[in-house]
């Protein structure tokens, strides 16, 4: 038997046995500012006693940024990467209504919604996999993030 089958041989069986003994498997990404993934993280927890609950919306990857110079405006993205539901979630616009679009890297917008404080979920399930551009522009305030759609 070759070397490199006996070696993917090896750590598949090795994976399969470490997943089926985890009680808890986690993956966390990280990302710098401008919304590339940079790490990715599996924490496995094998004893349930050590096992702690998780905020979800702490745990997803994404991207959370100031709006304003003051720091009363954000905007968290999550999670980025995505497979179907993108939540965008406001906070601090003051009553002032701002608009998010979802935009090929071609320039076509394929997903455009009005927004104000809160939590919007985006459903991306119909898009096609790939990297997208979120654009946010209120009154005042234009900003653009990448978006990577699985």
């Amino acid at each position: 038997m070759n070397t490199l089958y006996r070696a993917i041989i090896i750590a598949i069986i090795m994976t399969v046995a470490m997943a089926s003994h985890a009680q808890n498997a986690i993956v966390h990404f990280g990302y710098d500012n401008n919304g590339n993934r940079i790490s990715r993280t599996l924490t496995i927890d094998r004893n349930e006693e050590n096992s702690h609950a998780i905020d979800s919306t702490a745990s997803l990857s994404g991207i959370t940024e100031t709006l304003d110079e003051d720091g009363s405006a954000t905007l968290s993205i999550y999670p980025n990467p995505t497979h179907d539901i993108l939540t965008v979630a406001v906070n601090g616009l003051n009553d002032n209504s701002a608009s998010v679009s979802i935009v090929t890297v071609s320039g076509g917008v394929v997903l455009s919604r009005e927004m104000s404080d809160g939590r919007h979920d985006l459903d991306l399930s119909n898009m096609s996999p790939g990297i997208y551009t979120l654009l946010f522009s209120s009154s005042n305030i234009t900003k653009s993030w990448k978006i990577i759609k699985d």
